[in-house]
């Protein structure tokens, strides 16, 4: 298991969730939070947004020792809270996604006009 793999499961430990509760709130199917938390190198867009979901910051979730932040208060959420309640204060720490389809992206670059 990774330094993050094993953070990110510490973090939902101590809030009371499961790694299906952060998918959902991070609306991904389980096996891609799975093959993200194993991978060894994670994207740097998915650290940020599961960090942001969790109220913490990136490198609480990169560092190689468990840092005492994974056992703070999440932001909004009390420990006490019914898990739907805890998956939609995770939600609501999510900045907005930008829509960057493909075609979007190559329309742009190729007539260097974004209409």
């Amino acid at each position: 298991m990774t330094w993050f793999a094993r953070n990110v499961t510490t973090r939902l430990s101590w809030l009371g969730l499961t790694r299906a509760d952060l998918a959902e709130a991070l609306d991904v199917g389980p096996a891609s939070m799975s093959g993200t938390l194993q991978a060894a190198r994670p994207r740097k867009a998915s650290v940020a947004r599961i960090a942001a979901a969790l109220g913490l910051d990136p490198t609480d979730l990169l560092a190689e020792e468990a840092t005492g932040k994974l056992l703070e208060p999440h932001p909004g959420m009390a420990l006490s809270d019914p898990t739907e309640a805890k998956v939609a204060a995770m939600r609501a720490r999510l900045p907005a996604r930008q829509d960057v389809g493909r075609r979007s992206f190559a329309k742009e670059s190729r007539s260097g006009d974004p209409s």
